[in-house]
């Protein structure tokens, strides 16, 4: 299992426990119980208050009341991940290549887990929450502008087995990063802006890649674009 060293445990785990806060936040609202107090909604302790009122307490604390709970911030409906992988002939070097492809499947197992625990906690969140993904490569030919798996909710084991498995050669005789970047930035239409400021979208682009672009200036300008 890969460790996360910040942690010292499982890379998985701390996927998991992040998974499970995310839940937790979105989760509706439940009125707690506050007791005892001197007043409430409702008699907690009908013989205690008898004898309270005896000993001539007249304000014991008896009384059970509800505490309504919200978690504020923002609830995204949908999120789109993107994952962007090198397949530049340098890659092939020191083991770079198998531990992008590690890298692949944390981050696609990650993502598969997360829409199976929100389909299963589905009638217990505020807000219901569709988790997309997309992956493309660059190795400097014209598949570079193409996802190899489109954006969709649809993450079978089929699609992260040829994810993998493309990641795992690497032709590409130059670094073209630049091209799923501006491929993804035209992706984004006035209705996907609109859905970000109005927070019911997340985009989130992660790439791979050992650097040294063939044109840093494009790829800045990419960047800045999304």
């Amino acid at each position: 299992a890969t460790i996360n060293p910040e942690t010292n445990q499982s890379a998985i785990d701390d996927l998991r426990q992040l998974i499970e806060r995310i839940i937790a936040h979105r989760q509706k609202e439940r009125q707690a119980p506050q007791y005892p107090t001197e007043e409430g909604e409702f008699l907690a302790d009908p013989a205690e208050l008898v004898s309270q009122v005896k000993a001539g307490n007249w304000e014991p604390k008896v009384w059970e009341t509800q505490e309504t709970r919200m978690e504020k911030g923002k609830r995204f409906g949908r999120v789109e991940s993107t994952l962007v992988g090198d397949r530049s002939g340098s890659m092939q070097e020191e083991g770079k290549s198998q531990e992008q492809q590690k890298a692949a499947v944390l981050f696609m197992e990650a993502l598969k887990e997360f829409q199976d625990r929100l389909l299963e906690e589905a009638v217990n969140l505020q807000k219901p929450l569709a988790i997309e993904s997309e992956v493309y490569t660059f190795q400097s030919s014209a598949e570079d502008a193409r996802p190899i798996k489109p954006m969709s909710e649809e993450l079978s084991e089929r699609d992260r087995i040829h994810v993998v498995s493309v990641l795992s050669t690497c032709p590409g005789p130059s670094t073209t990063d630049f091209v799923p970047l501006e491929s993804i930035s035209q992706g984004i239409h006035e209705e996907t802006r609109r859905d970000i400021q109005n927070g019911e979208l997340k985009k989130i682009v992660v790439v791979f890649t050992d650097g040294g672009s063939d044109n840093p200036a494009r790829v800045s300008s990419a960047l800045e674009k999304l």
